[in-house]
């Protein structure tokens, strides 16, 4: 009884609905959403996050958002991990995400929070990447944070697995993303003007050649 008073608990309230999936193959509101929680969660605060699409099991509706529907969006007990990449890793890392993409029609196999690029899926390359703004440095490191799949290898990314710098902040996801609900009022949050704003991933060269369109996130509050 105390457990199903628990998940009936409303978290926020959600103006329109979030999809897990983008209209153009680039990132979702929800994905982002995902990221950016995890990159402002207190304690984490990296330049970037990137965490991977799948791991976001289902939509949040338009409505009331409860702890239940917290547990079927992200139903796995994955946890925050950080590390510390070069631009090369960088490169390395959103090139994989693109060929991987590119595998499955173009759709971005990852949602990002604090930089953007394009995904060229003709030639499998990430292009114009920024980190915040800021054009990638080869030389410079960054801290990025992602979930402790990804960061071990999973979905293929071994760049990650033999990364050194790894540390697992044993910080939830799905709480993370609960407490950032709480933070920020739901009239800014869950409205699509702050649901879609420069954190973008940008597709190229998808199934119609013409193919240029931008899904992305909101600057933090």
């Amino acid at each position: 009884m105390q457990q199903t008073l628990l998940l009936d608990r409303v978290i926020t309230t959600a103006t329109e609905p979030l999809r897990r999936f983008g209209n153009t193959g680039g990132d979702s509101m929800l994905g982002n959403l995902v990221a950016e929680a995890m990159q402002y969660r207190r304690y984490i605060e990296t330049e970037f996050c990137v965490t991977n699409s799948l791991g976001i099991r289902t939509d949040i509706l338009a409505g009331p958002i409860t702890y239940e529907q917290m547990y079927n969006v992200m139903p796995f007990e994955n946890t925050i991990t950080t590390m510390i990449l070069s631009g090369l890793e960088v490169q390395e890392l959103l090139d994989f995400a693109t060929r991987s993409s590119a595998e499955r029609g173009c759709n971005s196999q990852i949602q990002v929070s604090g930089i953007s690029f394009t995904m060229n899926c003709r030639t499998g390359k990430a292009e114009d990447i920024h980190v915040n703004g800021e054009p990638l440095e080869a030389a410079r490191a960054y801290d990025m944070c992602t979930n402790d799949y990804m960061a071990w290898g999973g979905s293929g990314f071994r760049m990650l697995k033999r990364n050194t710098t790894k540390v697992n902040t044993g910080i939830p996801i799905r709480e993370a993303m609960i407490q950032y609900m709480r933070d920020i009022p739901h009239a800014r949050l869950l409205r699509r003007e702050h649901a879609a704003r420069p954190v973008q991933v940008r597709v190229r060269g998808a199934r119609r050649p013409d193919r240029h369109q931008v899904l992305g996130t909101r600057t933090p509050p």
